[in-house]
C-alpha cells in the first residue's frame, strides 16, 4: 500500500475508518491491516474521529501509522456524519467504508477494486467473517495472525449488514452519502445501499475465496437497546425512515463537495437583459450548493454578456453562439452541462429557494426526472395565478398532449441527449421533447408543489409567437396519438379530470411564495443572527447593528429575531447564501409598529447615533441577565436554578448528565459582535439535587431559589448540615 502525500491529487482508493471511543488497539490494528491488503494501490486513510473522548491519543495513531486524522466535535454517536465528513475530503476513484474491528486478509481489498473496475456499473459489499470472543487479544497484538485458524474458528457474519461498501466516490456523492437522519445505531448502511441500487448500480458480494474481513469480537449494539430506550428509540427511527422515505438523494442542503456539479441549471437567452439577473439570483439562492448555472446567450445584441459577467460567482458561466434559435440553445446546454440533473429555467423566471432539494427529494430512482407547479405572476403588479398540470404520464398526455411546464423540470442530463431539443421548431420545443421522451419510456414524477414562479410580460414567447407555440404544440399532440388504440383513448380522456397534478395547499402556499417575486414588487425583511460575516455583504443594516445578541438554544432554535433588515435585494440574498449566513426572509409588514426581538430589544437610535465600542459588551451582558431572570421567572416554589458558564463557549462537556428524575439542563449561545457566551441551566426539584447540580457544573456563576439569590457560602453550609458534599 502506498500511503501518498497530503497535496496529491487523486488515489486508487480512500478507506474511511469512522470512530469514536472503540478503543485505539483496535484502531491501529484496523489501519496495520491495510498494508498487505492493498499491495501496489495508492491509498488514501481518512480515520474520522467523531468527537473521541481522547483525541490526543487518536491523532497520534493515525500520524504514525499515515493516516489522515479527521476530528469533528460531537455529543454523540452519528455513523453517517461521520463517514460523510470524510467522504467530502476524499480523494480517490473509489471509496472503502472500513470499521475499526475490522481485519483485512492479505491481497482483499486489491482483489476487491480489480472486481469493481471490471463491473463498472456496481458497487461491493463485503462479507464478514466474526471471530469468537477467546480469540479477540491474540487478534489485536498479532501483526501476521494464522489466517487458516480465523478461518477455522470463524462464523459467517449475518448479510443484513451491508455496512463495509465499495463504492465510486461519483456515486457516493451524488446521492448525498449516508442519510444523516439516522444517528446512534442501525440501517444507515442498507438505506445506502437501496440508494446506490436504485440508481441503477448493482450490488455484488465478497469476502468468501480467500479474500476475507474479520470480524474482532464486541458487544453487539442492539443488546444495549434493552437497557436504554433512547438507543431503542433511535434504532426504530431508522428502520421507520429505511421503509417510509424512498427518496434517493438524502441530506441535499449540504453544501456540495462534488468534483462536477448534482444539477446544472441551464438558462437559453436572448435579449433579455434586464430579466435574467434575477432569474440567475434565483438559482444561485438554491439551499442545493452543488449546482452551476449556465448561460446559453443565443446572439443577444443587447448588454446580456455584461448582466452575465457582473455576476461575482464561479458557478456561473456565459456561452455564447450565433443566433440558431431557442431548440439549438437548449441543446447547446445539454451538451456544455457538467452535472448529472438539468433543472430547466427560462431567462425571466425565478425559482424557489428549495425548488431543487424538493425535487431531488422526489426522485425514487425509478424515475429519470422530476416535474413540479408554476405559479404565475404579472410583471406589473404581482397579481398570481395557477394551473393545474396534466399528470407527467403517458395517460395523462393522450387527451390535450399537455405535460408540466418547463421551468419546472428536473430530469437526468441523460435523458436530454437521448431525447434532444428538435430544432426545426422555434417554439413548443418543450412539449415535443417531453412526449417523445414519454413515448420512449422515459417516466417522471409530479412533485406537487410550486417549485418556479413564473413572469408574465409583453415579451413572452406565448405573447410574440403564440400561433406558432399552438401548432407546434397541436403537430406533437397527433404524432404522439398515432398508433394509440381507441380503448386506450377513451380511458385516458374519461380519468383525465382524476389524474391532474394539483399544488398541494396552493391555498396556503401561494402567499408564502411572493417573498421570491422580483424586487421590483416585493420588500422583503431578512431575520439574521448578528456576525462579523454582515460587514462583508451589502445590506442596509439598522444603526448598532452589532450590538444586537443572537440567541441560539442548545437544540439550534433561534430564540426571537435579534436583527432584522428591511429592503434586502435578490443579489444580497445571493450573496448571504454563498457565504453560509444563516437567516430567514418574510415579506415586509409595512403596517408593523415595532419588531419583536425576543429576548434581547436594540435600544432605539436615531439616525445620527453612532455605535460606541462598548456597547456591544454591554449589549451582550445584558442580553445573558435577562436570559437568566426568565428562566427564573419560570420557578416553581419547591426549586432551585443553577447558571453556569463554560470557560470554552464551543464546550459542550461541562454539562452535567444528571438523572432521569432532573429537569434537563438547558444552553443557549449568546453572540453579537462583541463575541460569543454559552450560558447552561438547571432547575432543581429540592436542595439535594441543586447540592449535586453545583457539585457537576464548571464554572458556576449564579444560583437561586424562587424568590433570592442563594450564595455560595449558604449552599456549602446547608450541604454540610445534610451531610452531602459539593
Amino acid at each position: 500500500m502506498n500511503i501518498p502525500t497530503k497535496d496529491a491529487d487523486r488515489v486508487d482508493v480512500t478507506v474511511i475508518i469512522p470512530f469514536r471511543n472503540r478503543g485505539v488497539s483496535r484502531l491501529r490494528r484496523a489501519i496495520e491491516s491495510l498494508a498487505a491488503a492493498a499491495p501496489g494501490l495508492s491509498v488514501q486513510v481518512i480515520v474520522s474521529d467523531l468527537g473521541s473522548d481522547d483525541p490526543g491519543t487518536v491523532r497520534s495513531v493515525c500520524e504514525r501509522s499515515g493516516a489522515e486524522w479527521l476530528r469533528l466535535e460531537s455529543d454523540h454517536w452519528n455513523k453517517s456524519v461521520c463517514i460523510n465528513r470524510a467522504l467530502a475530503v476524499s480523494r480517490g476513484e473509489y471509496v472503502q467504508v472500513h470499521d475499526v474491528d475490522m481485519i483485512w486478509t492479505p491481497g482483499s481489498l486489491a482483489a476487491h477494486l480489480d472486481q469493481i473496475k471490471a463491473h463498472p456499473k456496481s458497487f461491493i459489499n463485503s462479507q464478514v467473517w466474526d471471530l469468537p470472543e477467546d480469540l479477540t487479544e491474540y487478534a489485536l497484538t498479532t501483526a501476521e495472525p494464522d489466517w487458516a485458524l480465523f478461518r477455522e474458528k470463524s462464523v459467517s457474519h449475518s448479510r443484513w449488514g451491508h455496512g463495509l461498501v465499495l463504492a465510486p466516490r461519483s456515486a457516493l456523492l451524488r446521492i448525498g452519502g449516508l442519510d444523516e437522519r439516522m444517528h446512534t445505531y442501525g440501517g444507515e448502511d442498507l438505506d445506502l445501499t437501496k440508494r446506490l441500487k436504485r440508481t441503477g448500480l448493482r450490488q455484488e458480494w465478497v469476502g468468501h475465496r480467500g479474500d476475507e474481513l474479520f470480524h474482532i469480537w464486541h458487544d453487539r449494539i442492539p443488546n444495549m437497546a434493552a437497557k436504554d430506550s433512547r438507543v431503542a428509540a433511535a434504532i426504530k427511527k431508522n428502520r421507520d425512515l429505511y421503509y417510509s422515505d424512498d427518496s434517493v438523494i438524502r441530506n441535499v442542503p449540504t453544501p456540495g463537495q462534488t468534483d462536477e456539479p448534482l444539477v446544472s441549471v441551464v438558462i437559453a437567452t436572448r435579449n433579455r437583459s434586464a430579466y435574467l439577473a434575477e432569474s440567475i439570483y434565483s438559482a444561485l439562492y438554491q439551499t442545493v450548493r452543488s449546482l452551476e448555472v449556465l448561460v446559453i446567450d443565443d446572439g443577444s445584441t443587447d448588454d446580456t454578456e455584461a448582466v452575465v459577467r457582473q455576476i461575482e460567482d464561479p458557478r456561473v458561466r456565459y456561452v455564447h453562439q450565433d443566433a440558431t434559435g431557442v431548440a439549438a440553445a437548449r441543446n447547446r446546454g445539454t451538451k456544455e452541462a457538467r452535472g448529472f440533473y438539468i433543472a430547466v429555467l427560462d431567462d425571466d423566471d425565478l425559482m424557489r429557494p428549495d425548488r431543487l432539494e424538493i425535487q431531488l427529494g422526489c426522485l425514487d430512482g425509478a424515475a429519470q426526472g422530476c416535474v413540479g407547479n408554476l405559479l404565475h405572476f404579472y410583471d406589473s403588479d404581482g397579481q398570481m395565478y395557477y394551473f393545474s398540470d396534466a399528470r407527467p404520464t403517458t395517460a395523462g398526455a393522450l387527451p390535450t398532449g399537455g405535460f408540466a411546464g418547463h421551468p419546472g423540470w428536473l430530469v437526468e442530463k441523460s435523458l436530454l441527449e437521448q431525447i434532444p431539443y428538435d430544432e426545426s421548431l422555434s417554439s413548443a420545443i418543450d412539449n415535443n421533447v417531453a412526449l417523445r421522451a414519454l413515448r420512449s419510456g422515459f417516466s417522471f414524477r409530479h412533485c406537487n408543489q410550486f417549485v418556479t414562479l413564473r413572469r408574465i410580460h409583453e415579451k413572452q414567447v406565448t405573447m410574440v409567437d403564440g400561433q406558432q407555440q399552438k401548432l407546434g404544440a397541436r403537430l406533437t399532440h397527433v404524432w404522439f396519438q398515432g398508433g394509440v388504440v381507441p380503448q386506450t383513448m377513451k380511458h385516458a380522456q374519461n380519468n383525465y379530470s382524476k389524474t391532474t397534478e394539483r399544488p398541494v395547499d396552493a391555498v396556503k402556499t401561494t402567499p408564502t411564495m411572493r417573498p421570491w417575486l422580483p424586487d421590483h414588487l416585493v420588500t422583503r425583511t431578512v431575520q439574521l443572527r448578528p456576525s462579523d460575516m454582515l460587514k462583508t455583504i451589502d445590506l442596509p443594516l439598522p444603526h448598532r447593528a452589532g450590538s444586537a445578541v443572537s440567541i441560539i438554544s442548545g437544540t439550534g432554535e433561534q430564540v426571537g429575531s435579534p436583527l432584522q433588515v428591511s429592503g434586502v435585494t435578490w443579489p444580497q440574498l445571493a450573496a448571504l447564501r454563498r457565504k453560509n449566513v444563516p437567516h430567514h426572509v418574510i415579506e415586509s409588514d409595512e403596517e408593523s409598529s415595532g419588531i419583536k426581538r425576543g429576548l434581547t430589544v436594540l435600544p432605539p437610535t436615531g439616525e445620527d447615533e453612532v455605535e460606541t465600542g462598548g456597547e456591544p459588551l454591554v449589549a451582550l451582558s445584558d442580553a445573558v441577565e435577562n436570559l437568566i431572570q426568565a428562566e427564573r421567572d419560570k420557578l416553581q416554589p419547591d426549586e432551585f436554578l443553577v447558571c453556569w458558564e463554560p470557560a470554552d463557549p464551543q464546550d459542550g462537556v461541562d454539562e452535567p448528565e444528571l438523572s432521569s428524575s432532573h429537569r434537563p439542563a438547558v444552553s443557549f449561545s449568546l453572540s453579537n459582535s462583541a463575541g460569543t457566551r454559552r450560558i447552561i441551566l438547571q432547575r432543581s426539584a429540592d436542595f439535594a439535587d441543586l447540592v449535586e447540580t453545583v457539585g457537576r457544573a464548571s464554572g458556576l456563576i449564579k444560583a437561586y431559589s424562587p424568590t433570592a439569590k442563594l450564595h455560595l457560602p449558604y449552599i456549602h453550609r446547608k450541604a454540610i448540615e445534610m451531610g452531602l458534599t459539593a
